[in-house]
């Protein structure tokens, strides 16, 4: 899988975006939506922040739409990588409605 690190976060987002990506937020927002209610499209990229801080606001905001997942009992949420796992692995095999 390529990658690269970029410092910016505006930088980065900014470029997939021209390359026509939709950028979600896996974050606890007032506005999130369950991630198994969104309609995944081919080109998507998923931002995830701090352990303990979370996204900030201004990342946020440069996210297209919020997602989480859902938790019942005590916890309030995952640990972030445990819930980018549960998410992608949703959108590999689950989420995408067209072949790869």
């Amino acid at each position: 899988v390529p990658w690269r690190y970029e410092q910016d976060v505006a930088v980065a987002l900014g470029e997939l975006r021209e390359l026509g990506y939709r950028i979600f937020a896996l974050e606890i927002a007032e506005e999130s939506k369950p991630y198994y209610e969104i309609d995944w499209p081919k080109q998507t990229c998923v931002v995830i922040g701090h352990e303990d801080h979370g996204i900030t606001r201004a990342t946020l905001a440069m996210c297209d739409e919020a997602v989480f997942v859902p938790m019942w009992g005590k916890g309030l949420s995952l640990n972030a990588h445990v819930a980018l796992a549960v998410v992608l692995y949703y959108i590999r095999y689950l989420g995408i409605k067209h072949q790869p």
